[in-house]
């Protein structure tokens, strides 16, 4: 998968990142600062715990689609589409969580590349009674080193609940895309770079 972001936009998207979780004292930012340079810093639920929850999620194509995960809301039966990945364990770095999540839902392996977004977003409880939650996302660029296998014409995954399947990016602009802050990036960098084009005639 082509680079999506230069060095200086991963450096800002990673400021974005300690900014949003409250975290930037004098020594953490040289510290971001240093790591930036190598494109590889990677955040620890056991040492940075603001009380958000934290999510990493991954931008994976294929033959001009998106892999994607179609899911539908308990709380308002909305259908909607979510990039692979998940929550970030204590003790687990981002990238690592990212692996294992495509590992658990699709027994697919990853490479984890660079950082390309930083997203926050508040949503309401997933029950009625639930309060509003907090979350914190990072996006990364990943290639498939292990493919998920197919039955039957479907992606195949051991949890039941999960529906992955690859989206066109000619429909990106009309899917339901969470969150709408990453389906905003993804239109603006990733869209554009894979420009939809009908061979048909």
């Amino acid at each position: 998968m082509p680079r999506m972001v230069c060095p200086r936009e991963t450096t800002s998207a990673y400021t974005s990142l300690f900014l949003l979780l409250g975290l930037f004292t004098p020594q953490i930012f040289a510290k971001t600062a240093r790591c930036c340079q190598s494109l590889r810093y990677t955040l620890r639920m056991d040492k940075y715990d603001s009380g958000r929850e934290l999510i990493a999620r991954v931008v994976i194509m294929r033959h001009d689609c998106l892999l994607v995960n179609q899911g539908q809301s308990k709380l308002t039966a909305e259908t909607y589409f979510a990039l692979p990945g998940g929550h970030v364990d204590p003790g687990e770095s981002c990238p690592q969580a990212a692996q294992r999540e495509l590992e658990e839902e699709l027994e697919a392996q990853i490479e984890v590349g660079d950082l390309l977004f930083v997203g926050e977003q508040i949503y309401a409880g997933r029950k009625k009674t639930d309060g509003k939650r907090h979350e914190v996302t990072l996006l990364f660029a990943a290639t498939l080193t292990q493919a998920p296998r197919e039955e039957n014409g479907k992606l195949f995954s051991p949890e039941p609940s999960k529906n992955f399947q690859w989206l066109p990016l000619s429909q990106l602009p009309d899917a339901n895309l969470l969150p709408r802050s990453i389906k905003q990036y993804l239109l603006k960098e990733i869209a554009a770079r894979y420009a939809f084009h009908d061979d048909t005639e």
